[in-house]
């Protein structure tokens, strides 16, 4: 039944994404609701283990920066020192302060929610990530800003009002805050099932409303020239047969000349759609990819 939902969930979220072709924000609501992937009650049994340190976890309030101290503390861990473990009592500080808790990069730590994306990385063909946001009423984790990826806003619990502006006019633009958005494309409050889809470098921002507001940012990230780039660089430059330390000038001379020559014949036969291919598997084939839920019961031999 499990793995029944989880693929409505995904066909839902990639159907959804697929409508608004990254060409303008919409809310909607899933015909089968995530509601029980993370729940408050949840929340409070993380933070209760003990083992969330930064960056999983931090604070975060639009007009000020909270520093490491006023949520994390110190533990001695078998005689060492070591820093940025979420503290209970002053995450509820800083929460009754209307700062927004930030679990980051939730794939890696979460079973439901990494097989979430992964299965979602699968179907779109583009990496995956997951943040949870737990806003208070009235609070604003994150000034207005842009982000580099689509984003879908999964509400779980309680409301928070979105205000979403437009896009950047070209593709030489920066992620982060933006001090002028424009014009609102899009104001609506998202309840607890619905889905609210951010294409990339849109404007947005959100406010808390009405208890605590809980939601699973799934970021769906793009190639952009950083990544163009380094694909294309290894398209001309791996492999050289070439010498490495040439001497004298016409040895260096012959060097770069053959250098020029197997540059030239690599782009002659590199194409636009063979970079954009090896660029996104590239992004795909991530170091620390998201942990897919498994069982120590299939280590055990049978006696």
């Amino acid at each position: 039944m499990r793995e029944n939902s989880m693929k409505s969930q995904v066909a839902d979220l990639a159907a959804f994404l697929a409508e608004g072709e990254g060409t303008r924000p919409a809310l909607a609501r899933m015909s089968m609701p995530p509601e029980s992937i993370l729940t408050l009650g949840d929340i409070d049994e993380l933070l209760a283990g003990g083992l969330l340190r930064a960056p999983y976890v931090e604070m975060v309030k639009s007009e000020q920066r909270i520093s490491l101290a006023d949520y994390t503390v110190t533990r001695n861990v078998y005689e060492k020192q070591i820093g940025g473990y979420a503290d209970t009592a002053k995450v509820h500080a800083a929460l009754r302060d209307r700062a927004t808790l930030l679990f980051r990069c939730a794939h890696h730590w979460h079973a439901e929610i990494a097989d979430l994306t992964n299965r979602l990385a699968d179907e779109l063909y583009r990496k995956t990530e997951a943040f949870v946001f737990l806003t208070p009423a009235g609070a604003q984790g994150l000034p207005a800003h842009r982000d580099d990826a689509d984003v879908l806003c999964l509400q779980l619990a309680g409301r928070k009002r979105w205000t979403i502006y437009g896009g950047a006019p070209g593709g030489d633009w920066k992620l982060g805050w933006i001090d002028e958005p424009g014009p609102v494309l899009l104001d609506v409050t998202a309840e607890p099932g619905d889905i609210l889809y951010i294409p990339r470098s849109f404007g947005h921002e959100a406010v808390g409303d009405g208890g605590f507001s809980l939601h699973l940012s799934l970021t769906i990230r793009e190639i952009g020239l950083s990544e163009l780039r380094r694909e294309a660089e290894k398209a001309l430059f791996d492999r050289l047969d070439v010498p490495a330390l040439p001497l004298g000038d016409a040895g260096v001379t012959a060097a770069a000349d053959q250098l020029i020559q197997v540059m030239r014949e690599r782009l002659a036969a590199l194409t636009a759609e063979q970079l954009v291919g090896t660029a996104r598997r590239e992004m795909m084939s991530d170091p620390h990819p998201p942990q897919r839920p498994g069982s120590l019961l299939g280590l055990v031999e049978p006696a």
